[in-house]
């Protein structure tokens, strides 16, 4: 059993832009708002296997996250998974093109032990917001690009 987040946004931007800030990890705080900075460890491009270390800072203090590409189909699919003794998350961004816009749905997946299962639920709605951040940050800066 885990908590489930999703959010859908209409970018007016072509796949191909909103998708290279998607896979370029150096991008990320531009538009992800709680992120100080992220870099794939491996000094690869961002494929299937790859290992990021992810650094966010969703209030006062930072979080260190180290995902792995769980699945990426080009221009289409990008899945992280973060995996602690605690807990695990998902956060995975699915593309769909419209003519004169991208859609993009992403969704954000923990699962782990009750009782931090339960802190989260407590916190469900702080989760949401930064969640919609995300993805109105993605809509925002793609949409500047055009």
């Amino acid at each position: 059993m885990g908590i489930e987040f999703e959010q859908s946004k209409i970018i007016r931007a072509d796949p191909e832009v909103v998708w290279d800030f998607l896979i370029r990890p150096d991008t990320w705080s531009s538009w992800w708002p709680d992120c100080v900075e992220a870099a794939v460890t491996d000094d690869r491009r961002l494929e299937e296997g790859s290992s990021l270390e992810l650094v966010l800072q969703p209030r006062i203090s930072k979080v260190t996250l180290r995902p792995v590409v769980d699945l990426l189909t080009v221009g289409k699919t990008l899945s992280l998974t973060h995996r602690s003794a605690m807990i695990q998350s998902t956060a995975a961004w699915y593309l769909s093109e419209r003519p004169d816009a991208t859609v993009v749905k992403g969704e954000l997946v923990f699962n782990g032990i009750l009782p931090f299962l339960i802190t989260i639920a407590q916190q469900s709605s702080a989760v949401r917001s930064c969640f919609q951040r995300n993805l109105s940050g993605l809509k925002k800066t793609s949409e500047r690009m055009v």
